[in-house]
């Protein structure tokens, strides 16, 4: 893909040149979409690739929907959870709480479709965090 005349004309937006070839992948059978936050709604996001499907003839429910949670900070107690998040490089965007605050905030994503996730727990190279996640948090959000 050449993305030459494509920069020229400033009548696209950086969100849709974030997707230019989406429609190609979506044709090609892709599977997965990791969505990368760019501070659009994700009413928004997902219209566009329902739509990016209707133009290929794919069936957007046929896609496993993944999210990306560049920042996880997870702790038995809230204070413990934010002073991990605040002293995490990635902590932009970060998700801080016990493991209950955590389910619940990831299962607004849950219910927007989103049916696999990437987690980066901030505790590195500590294993308490992604003992809590897995142990704790993950049984939430299957639960429901």
């Amino acid at each position: 893909m050449q993305l030459g005349p494509v920069l020229k004309d400033l009548e696209h937006s950086a969100y849709d040149l974030a997707h230019l070839g989406c429609k190609e992948r979506l044709g090609r059978g892709v599977d997965l979409y990791l969505k990368v936050e760019m501070g659009i709604s994700n009413e928004v996001e997902k219209r566009l690739l329902r739509g990016h499907c209707d133009a290929v003839g794919r069936d957007y429910d046929s896609i496993v929907k993944t999210w990306s949670a560049e920042c996880v900070a997870v702790a038995k107690n809230e204070v413990d959870a934010k002073r991990i998040l605040e002293a995490s490089p990635y902590k932009q965007n970060g998700i801080a709480g016990t493991p209950e605050q955590v389910a619940e905030k990831l299962q607004r994503f849950v219910d927007l479709g989103v049916e696999y996730f990437s987690v980066r727990v901030v505790d590195f190279p500590r294993p308490d965090g992604l003992h809590l996640f897995a142990e704790e948090v993950m049984p939430l959000l299957q639960g429901h």
